[in-house]
């Protein structure tokens, strides 16, 4: 454990656990500058991205930059130093900069989760209901949600005051009843709640796919062997109560038949995406089933590591007081949490096949500049695997008998203003 740095006499030399530890946190500075920042730039450059899911990653990308613009080199420098040297005001503002950022980037990941939900369990609802005004609308509430939520330490509910563990202003632990309102009520509203969405959400959506997975590739048996038909299997939608056929391409028989105008498509996409290094016994469903598991562990994974400590902490802190080797606790916790402003881009942007093709273009581009090659065409390009999200939305978006020129149209307008899927599949090797 590195010395409380409050501890330090004036004028001493720095240790070599506190220049590590100042090391460890410009990294992460920087790193969350630059992935935030690259992230934004190609959303706003590419014109395919201007969708509707890409705004609420557009908006956790924001409100993250901002963090690791106007708070984190602050809480930097003033853990170096051991001190607060800009004033009471500004003391009160990074605090509730802090904790704003805080809200409002949990908040961000519930609604990413709903959303994700929504757009592949209910992809028709989602194409008339889900429009650009009301998604702004949303990203509006986020906003002021949090700030009305970080408002309270400053008109009395609590206070801001400097932490030198911590490195920044932060609410304060003290065992009044109206401190501890504030903190388990901010631990309710912005952790638990939307902790709760998120792994509901996302073990629904692990259920589409093992659905999806099953229905698309059937495990190969004796009787379907060599078959270019199989019975016809109710999409996930369809299993729900909906009628009419899977939107994969195939056609309806009289003999309930299913007749694929591209054979073995459905199952070469969803080989491309569950691509596999197991055993030759392992089916195409079990290999879907463990990407799809692994995926939403990553996803929903990250969110627990990252923040469950820091909210644990907080509301142990101002019940308990107190505490054995509490400033080694705050300023880990501390740094789990804005590790979330590096670790968002690349769960929600840099993992995108969009997003990571777009980067491997620029690269490219740099590269042939700075070697003086010839550019390579668009065709050089490898279009990469299919998104995991975007096999889902595929797979569950379903036509109505009787009417598909109308839910063709709607189809059409679900493509026009969204590319579905955020997470690339997680590599096995």
């Amino acid at each position: 454990m590195a010395p409380n740095i409050t501890d330090s006499e004036p004028g001493s030399s720095p240790s070599v656990a506190l220049i590590f530890e100042l090391l460890i946190m410009s990294i992460i500075n920087l790193a969350a500058l630059i992935a935030n920042a690259t992230v934004l730039a190609i959303l706003v450059k590419t014109p395919a991205l201007h969708t509707l899911t890409h705004l609420f990653v557009g908006n956790l990308c924001t409100l993250d930059l901002l963090c690791s613009i106007t708070v984190i080199p602050f809480s930097i420098a003033s853990y170096a130093m051991g001190e607060w040297s800009l004033g009471q005001v500004y003391c009160e503002i990074n605090g509730f900069s802090n904790t704003f950022f805080a809200i409002s980037s949990i908040l961000t990941l519930s609604v990413i989760s709903v959303e994700r939900y929504y757009s592949i369990a209910h992809p028709m609802a989602y194409a008339v209901k889900m429009t650009m005004n009301r998604s702004i609308l949303l990203i509006v509430y986020i906003w002021l949600q949090s700030a009305v939520l970080s408002v309270p330490p400053l008109v009395g509910l609590n206070s801001y005051n400097f932490n030198a563990n911590r490195g920044h202003c932060t609410f304060v632990w003290e065992k009044s009843i109206t401190h501890v309102i504030y903190v388990v009520m901010l631990a309710l509203l912005c952790f638990i709640i939307p902790g709760l969405i998120v792994v509901v959400t996302y073990i629904n959506v692990f259920q589409i796919a093992r659905e999806a997975a099953r229905q698309v590739c059937p495990t190969p048996s004796v009787e379907n062997y060599g078959s270019t038909t199989r019975r016809d299997v109710p999409t996930v939608s369809q299993a729900r109560g909906g009628a009419g056929r899977a939107d994969g391409g195939s056609k309806s028989t009289d003999k309930g038949d299913v007749t694929p105008t591209s054979p073995g498509k459905s199952c070469f996409s969803i080989k491309r995406f569950a691509r596999r290094k197991s055993k030759h016994s392992e089916s195409p469903s079990q290999s879907g089933d463990l990407k799809a598991a692994k995926t939403i562990l990553l996803i929903v994974g990250a969110f627990f590591l990252l923040w469950t400590p820091y909210f644990v902490l907080h509301v142990f802190g101002v019940i308990h007081g107190a505490f054995h080797r509490q400033d080694a606790w705050e300023r880990v916790t501390t740094w789990f949490a804005y590790s979330s402003c590096v670790v968002n881009p690349i769960l929600y942007g840099m993992l995108n096949r969009h997003i990571r093709e777009e980067l491997s273009r620029i690269w490219e581009v740099c590269k042939n500049f700075i070697l003086r090659k010839k550019p390579q065409d668009e065709d050089d390009f490898p279009g990469g695997n299919e998104d995991f999200f975007q096999f889902l939305e595929r797979t569950t978006t379903t036509t109505t008998t009787g009417s598909s020129r109308t839910t063709g149209a709607k189809i059409a307008e679900l493509e026009a203003h969204r590319i579905p899927g955020q997470i690339d599949e997680i590599s096995e090797g």
